[in-house]
């Protein structure tokens, strides 16, 4: 099973206009499962029996309508990490301080689809219901360990992302347009900016969307090591 993280500072990469307009705005876009990277969210490490497709079906449905997830690192030195999401080593990189009370949690990586065991089975029994469930709004308390492994298990492949996540619920409140967003605070709150080694954002734009925070934001500039693969701070 996927376990807690107890180091709390994580990073997520992004293009350089979505990092400053986050800072701008104090908020950070929370993914839902159906435009994330990964076509297998909630299906990783399952094998489906025909027989229960249906209520499987029903259970990602209801999965997808309220939960919603922050994606973290808990690396800002990986090279691939810059090249995939940080807009090819042009964008930035947030760095974060998640609050204690904030529980973040590790994937659990799987080589293939296993069947089903005996939770899953108790999922999919509570599927079953789905008509019920989705009146009450809630899931059976007996369903909390099944729901994480959906969550939390994904294909050995995407280790190197070294991902740390954090489930919200998804309010009405938080969306704008066709996205959901979660404003900073004490409990995710923005400690850094560490700039892509192409990123050429000036430091006036820089400035402008760190300002004014209590606690200011440290900005550090990078460059791809010279005896490494990975990328270190500039040291000039």
């Amino acid at each position: 099973m996927a376990s807690s993280v107890t180091n709390k500072r994580v990073y997520k990469f992004l293009s350089a206009d979505f990092a400053l307009q986050d800072l701008i705005r104090r908020e950070i876009k929370i993914s839902t499962f159906l435009d994330m990277n990964d076509p297998f969210e909630l299906l990783g490490g399952l094998s489906v029996d025909p027989d229960l497709s249906k209520h499987f079906a029903a259970i990602i449905s209801r999965l997808t309508e309220w939960c919603g997830v922050l994606c973290f690192s808990r690396d800002w030195q990986n090279a691939m990490l810059w090249s995939h999401y940080g807009d090819k080593h042009n964008g930035m990189c947030l760095g974060f301080n998640v609050g204690p009370n904030v529980q973040v949690s590790k994937p659990r990586y799987v080589t293939n689809r296993k069947t089903f065991d005996a939770d899953m089975r108790i999922l999919l029994r509570a599927a079953a219901r789905f008509p019920a469930i989705r009146k009450s709004k809630k899931l059976p308390p007996n369903c909390e360990e099944a729901i994480k492994r959906l969550l939390l298990t994904k294909f050995r492949q995407w280790k190197y992302e070294n991902e740390v996540r954090v489930f919200l619920t998804l309010k009405d409140e938080q969306k704008r347009g066709c996205h959901y967003f979660a404003e900073f605070n004490d409990h995710i709150r923005p400690v850094s900016l560490i700039l892509g080694p192409r990123c050429r954002t000036t430091d006036r734009e820089i400035a402008s969307a760190t300002s004014g925070y209590a606690t200011p934001i440290t900005v550090v500039r990078t460059v791809l090591s010279s005896d490494s693969f990975e990328v270190v701070e500039a040291t000039s």
